[in-house]
């Protein structure tokens, strides 16, 4: 297995680990077997050779720093999904209260125009009852 130098503050097994995409897994393990092997570094041992060991230095420090950012990228997917599940919490209560409203507004609507009937048929009785009024005393005055 390839292992990180010293003082390096990633490994590629928590990165394999941690990551949930077998195509980025794959391509680390892939990598890794290539410096391993021999296939990056020239074919021979990289301990033996301080240019193979300074070009393995620099590949360590060029893995630390994807295994940062994708460290950063997941940090913030945890956020954003943070973040959606608030929002979709929010548009949960945003509906709940929108039908709260159309119920109390549908039924102030129903009261009102109850209220509106009414009024309408005592104003019309109302009326009827002075027309009557009007007419009795006319018959009366001139009948």
């Amino acid at each position: 297995m390839l292992r990180a130098p010293p003082g390096h503050k990633y490994s590629l097994t928590p990165i394999m680990a941690s990551t949930t995409t077998p195509l980025l897994s794959e391509s680390i393990r892939t990598t890794g077997s290539k410096i391993e092997d021999g296939g990056e570094s020239g074919g021979g041992s990289s301990s033996s050779n301080p240019r193979e060991s300074n070009r393995m230095s620099r590949l360590w420090r060029k893995v630390s720093a994807v295994g940062d950012i994708l460290a950063q990228n997941i940090e913030k997917l945890r956020e954003r999904d943070v973040k959606i599940g608030e929002l979709e919490t929010k548009v949960e209560q945003l509906e709940e209260g929108s039908r709260n409203f159309a119920l109390v507004s549908n039924t102030i609507k129903q009261k009102s125009a109850k209220k509106n009937d009414k009024l309408n048929k005592l104003i019309a009785v109302l009326i009827f009852i002075a027309v009557i009024t009007i007419a009795i005393v006319l018959i009366l005055i001139f009948g």
